[in-house]
């Protein structure tokens, strides 16, 4: 089995999310290790007499990186490490259950954890649908401690 291998960046000085690749000034690339990013930006430089276009290069080393797990809710967006899901999990009979936490990657596979418990995120198990994500939506937080 394969799955697209993607990230997604949060920014925390700028507060912004990125998607890795859909940002036009900014190069993202793995470096043999890790995935860094730069940002190029168009400067003019006074050369005394006029001035010159030029491009400046801020390495962003402040970025937090979440891989996409190769899943997507129940309304066709992509699942992130980060994302907080709800699901609804059929126990037997008809009786059914929420179950609401972070997706995390942990001991090569991606959990939903509620700080509690945690479980593992398959596509077998009913679509969770994504309610928000850490970074911009940390108030939910609150909800699975």
């Amino acid at each position: 089995m394969s799955r697209e291998i993607k990230f997604r960046a949060w920014d925390n000085v700028e507060n912004k999310m990125y998607s890795v690749g859909d940002e036009d000034n900014i190069q993202f690339y793995f470096n043999g290790l890790v995935i860094q990013a730069d940002k190029f930006t168009n400067i003019k430089i006074d050369t005394g007499e006029d001035y010159e276009d030029d491009v400046h290069c801020e390495r962003m080393e402040h970025l937090i990186y979440m891989q996409y797990t190769g899943l997507k809710d129940k309304h066709g967006k992509e699942i992130y490490e980060g994302d907080f899901v709800h699901i609804h999990i059929p126990i037997i009979g008809s009786e059914v259950t929420d179950f609401f936490g972070v997706v995390k990657f942990c001991e090569g596979a991606f959990w939903v954890d509620d700080n509690e418990d945690a479980i593992p995120l398959w596509s077998e198990i009913n679509i969770p649908f994504i309610v928000g994500n850490i970074y911009e939506n940390p108030e939910l937080l609150g909800e699975i401690e």
